[in-house]
């Protein structure tokens, strides 16, 4: 049994009475650990519009007694980005409220209407995941996964996975480095909002899988002192069939020289790193 939140602010004090008090809120989730010990976990209805209060939210409620679900979320486009981040965070589930077809919408606390246009960019993330719902199961339950997804302030983010470090950026295309695109009038038709994100799965020393989406993925030595240098021993697409990785072709030079870079396109790499 679950319980959901109608949620406080989770970056600043809110007052008595400014808030649904009585439920799972953040600031009372330990007395909710001891006074309801049957409650597998308390999530949250997430419905803040900037990143830094989704964010906030996620924060909140990812702890070691509490297994993060998003069992509800905002259904327009913006909301649909955080898919990456909430995975990476071992997260049970991500269920966007109000998908059904009814004619219903709660504007303005998410969608104007449940529609083809309003589903769309999360069957996207469907798309990627749902073939090897089974496989990511598994393999979240028995790596270290890690998750981002595009801020409001479009910067790069920097993750750290212990001997690498991977640096995601978004609104690049496939091909040349960043300070082009920079220049560039010539953007990614997915560059005009918010909409990137990657999981990144550690399967062994220097090997990874990558799960993302309209975002560059760039990996490099986490020691800033190291003499050493990096490179792609090899990048494989592929998929998952019956728990076994299936490869379907292998990256070459000129779709690896500026990094991974996935589109709008579902794509899962299997990636060896090497140092020399």
């Amino acid at each position: 049994m679950y319980v959901n939140a109608a949620l406080r602010d989770p970056l600043k004090y809110q007052a008595p009475n400014t808030y649904a008090s009585g439920g799972p809120t953040w600031n009372v989730l330990d007395i909710w650990k001891i006074a309801a010990p049957s409650i597998f976990a308390a999530e949250p209805d997430i419905y803040g519009r900037t990143s830094a209060d989704i964010m906030g939210q996620i924060n909140r409620y990812t702890r070691s007694d509490n297994p993060l679900m998003i069992v509800e979320i905002g259904n327009s486009q913006p909301f649909a980005r955080y898919f990456f981040t909430v995975l990476g965070r071992h997260a049970l589930g991500f269920a966007p409220f109000g998908m059904d077809f009814t004619h219903y919408g709660n504007y303005p606390l998410a969608g104007m209407a449940a529609n083809a246009a309003t589903i769309e960019p999360f069957a996207q993330n469907n798309r990627i995941l749902g073939p090897m719902a089974r496989e990511w199961a598994k393999l979240s339950f028995e790596n270290n996964v890690w998750g981002v997804s595009e801020q409001d302030d479009r910067k790069p983010q920097v993750v750290n996975l212990g001997r690498w470090s991977a640096r995601v950026s978004y609104g690049q295309w496939q091909f040349g480095p960043e300070v082009n695109i920079a220049k560039s009038k010539d953007l990614p038709e997915w560059s005009s909002k918010p909409s990137g994100g990657a999981l990144i799965v550690e399967l062994g020393p220097d090997e990874y899988l990558v799960i993302a989406q309209r975002a560059r993925v760039v990996f490099s030595l986490t020691d800033p002192k190291t003499k050493l240098q990096s490179m792609f021993d090899r990048v494989e697409e592929g998929h998952y069939d019956n728990g076994k990785w299936v490869l379907e072709r292998v990256w070459n030079g000129d779709e690896t020289d500026y990094g991974l870079n996935f589109t709008t396109e579902p794509q899962v790499l299997h990636v060896k790193l090497a140092t020399y």
